[in-house]
Formats: structure tokens, sequence, C-alpha cells
């Protein structure tokens, strides 16, 4: 199998495929999504030492 390049597109092109990709989900989707990034975002700033340890900053499933 030949290795392929694959040029990028401009940022704001990019983002606006995603921001199109995010729109068609339903509701249900989009809030589900929104949680998951929103406990990344959380994790990231916690072991940076950005946030105390305190069980009001975890998200729980």
């Amino acid at each position: 199998m030949k290795k392929r390049i694959e040029i990028s597109k401009g940022f704001e092109e990019e983002q606006a495929i995603t921001e199109k990709a995010f729109l068609k989900l339903n509701s249900d989707e989009r809030t589900k999504l929104c949680c998951e990034i929103s406990e990344i975002m959380i994790r990231i700033q916690y072991e940076n030492g950005m946030l105390p340890e305190d069980a009001n900053f975890t998200l729980t499933k």
C-alpha cells in the first residue's frame, strides 16, 4: 500500500467542516459529546495542577 500525503486545508475551512458535523448530531449526541470534552478538559487541568483535589471538580457518569 502506497503512502499518501494529504495537503491540509486552511484552519477556517477545517473549523467549518467540524462545526457542520457537530450541528448534524441530534441534541442527545451533542450533549454527550460536550460532556465528554468537558471531562477531558477538567482532567487535563487537574493533571496540570490547575484544579485542587476536590470531588466537586470530578465529573461522574
